[in-house]
């Protein structure tokens, strides 16, 4: 565990240096541009550099040509439409904010703070629905000298913060609402702008493409496929991002290795969106599953915090070839209520990870499969992850198995294609795996239980995990054969038999409105131990023993624009792994 918290402290560190550096610099630096739809005085003949003479539409924002440190600012509550793209130029020395402002104050947000004003209602940029289109693209322009050959350093602090970059780099995105098209938020390079360096996969070849991004308090809503879904569509690691990445294809030759360094994703809420994150490239111009592809984008230092995905299908978040990558304390609550996918929902796929990854103190709440869907759980190994760490996580009421460690096996490695030296620990299996071996699900009887183990070959530590097993005595505790799991090591772990008597865990909080009054009726349940205590928050984060008392059962919290309210019950003498006190997260979606 502590290689863990040094990974994890890393992370942060990381990032705290980049806001710090970014809120270091005055905002005289750049030039502010505002953009309101409902100003009457706004115009798009006007400069945009007056908040009392905006402009009028993003089309206008999207001529301009945006130099680092200059903000562009959007009007609060106003809606926008979406499928236009920004550019930006320069280096990377200062921050391009696209942010928030409010006619009752200074500034709403600048640089990563909320200087004055109240919590604003976000401004939303909808559309369009249709193939291939964002709601909102960052673009960089082509540098006017070229990053020295082999110049990607894997430590941050080894990586000069006034480089050119070849992509969008050094952009903070935050209190902006995406809604209603195939990708919310698109970061877009053209490798026309690069060195033009033979693929390879070693180190030498790689360049910086995205470096110290941040997306921060914003909301993704209904970010779809705009086509009817294919049967499979895993093949392609899903269909409508929320965050994307994109390639521009406009040389058709050999590229380098694409690198995303220092990006960070906090205090977002996901709202029916097929894919929340992936390092997946999306690409355009250039044929599916061509040799010279890039396909993935090299990961350094990502920090996915705080975050809520609620009512959202597919793999929502992907951990492809990725080092110092965070997940931790992230709300997936409950499946869409319909089948969309043809190959059920993953909450966390991962693959070809190292030690230095890890997925922690994460809420999974009634996620995986809902009916008809044959495959999915709330974490997949799809591919290797050696000594990755998943800790500190609860998992209640997955249809299948709360982590499915599974595995490819190449035709060119003796390897088995599964994980080894995994670390999982501390975390909370609460009835996972239950409805897996049963119908519709025959066809997939080894994806249930606490854990599946798919395939031989594996090793890692089962360790401190508090598990309690379905009440049907039929459903093993683990999945997979016996014999995939001899080459772990299982060892202080917590196992009840799954009997109501016998659960020892707080339930999952009531937690409903009243259509009539739009009151929230909020509560710990029967079973819960007398004094437990409801705790809230509306900023995407999960409930700690510090937020707020939800005061009395019927409660509406002060909430200006689209939230997820997180409750959790918290009651003396009652622990679950390293989770501590408390019940497992539910939400409710409050729409203004």
């Amino acid at each position: 565990m502590n290689l863990l918290r040094t990974v994890f402290l890393l992370v942060v560190l990381l990032f705290a240096v980049c806001i710090c550096i970014a809120g270091g610099h005055e905002q005289s630096i750049g030039t502010t541009f505002y953009v309101s739809s409902s100003n009457r005085q706004a115009s798009d003949a006007h400069s945009g550099t007056s908040r009392s003479k905006p402009w009028k539409t993003l089309a206008r924002a999207a001529k301009q040509l945006y130099a680092t440190g200059d903000s562009l600012l959007l009007h609060e509550g106003d809606t926008f439409v979406g499928g236009v793209s920004l550019r930006i130029s320069g280096t990377t020395e200062k921050l391009v904010t696209i942010a928030t402002y409010s006619d009752a104050a200074e500034e709403i947000a600048l640089n990563g703070q909320i200087v004055a004003g109240a919590e604003p209602n976000r401004p939303s940029i909808v559309g369009p629905l249709v193939r291939g289109g964002s709601c909102l693209s960052i673009t960089a322009t082509k540098p006017s000298t070229s990053m020295p050959r082999g110049s990607h350093q894997k430590n941050f602090s080894q990586t000069s913060t006034s480089m050119v970059q070849h992509g969008p780099s050094n952009i903070l995105v935050q209190g902006i609402a995406f809604r209603n098209a195939e990708n919310g938020l698109s970061f877009v390079y053209h490798t026309s702008t690069l060195d033009g360096q033979t693929m390879n996969t070693s180190r030498s070849k790689e360049q910086t493409i995205f470096k110290n991004i941040s997306v921060i308090d914003c909301h993704f809503d209904r970010i779809q496929w705009a086509a009817p879904y294919p049967q499979n569509i895993s093949i392609v690691y899903g269909g409508g991002r929320a965050i994307s990445l994109v390639c521009v294809d406009d040389t058709q030759q050999p590229t380098p290795v694409p690198v995303l360094s220092d990006f960070r994703i906090a205090n977002c809420l996901a709202t029916e969106v097929d894919m929340f994150y992936t390092n997946r490239i999306a690409r355009v111009g250039r044929p599916p599953n061509s040799t010279s592809d890039p396909g993935t984008v090299a990961t350094r230092a990502v920090l996915i915090a705080n975050n809520t995905v609620f009512n959202s299908s597919f793999n929502q978040i992907v951990m492809d070839s990725t080092e110092a990558m965070v997940v931790e304390g992230n709300a997936f609550i409950r499946d869409v209520p319909r089948i969309r996918f043809g190959w059920g929902t993953t909450d966390i796929i991962m693959g070809f990870l190292d030690a230095s990854n890890a997925v922690t103190g994460n809420d999974f709440t009634l996620r995986a499969e809902h009916s008809g869907d044959p495959d999915g759980c709330p974490i997949d190994l799809e591919s290797p992850c050696n000594g990755t760490h998943i800790t500190n996580n609860i998992f209640y009421r997955a249809t299948a198995a709360g982590i499915n460690i599974f595995g490819h096996k190449f035709p060119d490695s003796n390897a088995s294609g599964t994980s080894m030296n995994l670390d999982i620990s501390n975390n909370a299996f609460l009835e996972c795996g239950c409805e897996q071996g049963h119908a519709p699900y025959t066809n997939w009887s080894m994806d249930k239980g606490a854990i599946a183990f798919d395939l031989p070959g594996g090793t890692g530590h089962i360790t401190q995990n508090y598990i309690v097993a379905c009440a049907d005595p039929s459903v093993p505790l683990w999945g997979g054969d016996t014999v995939n799991r001899d080459g772990y090591t299982f060892k202080d772990n917590t196992i009840f038999d799954g009997s109501r008597a016998d659960m020892k865990y707080l339930p999952l909080p009531l937690l409903r409105t009243d259509p009539t009054t739009g009151k929230i009726t909020a509560a710990c349940t029967q079973g819960s131990p007398q004094g437990s205590l409801v705790r809230y928050t509306t900023d995407n984060s999960l409930p700690t023993e510090t937020s707020p008392l939800w005061p009395s059962r019927e409660f509406t919290p002060k909430i200006s624009r689209d939230s997820v309210v997180n409750v959790r019950c918290f009651g003396p003498g009652v622990t679950h792994g390293g989770a501590g006190r408390f019940s497992p997260n539910n939400g409710i979606l409050i729409r203004v």
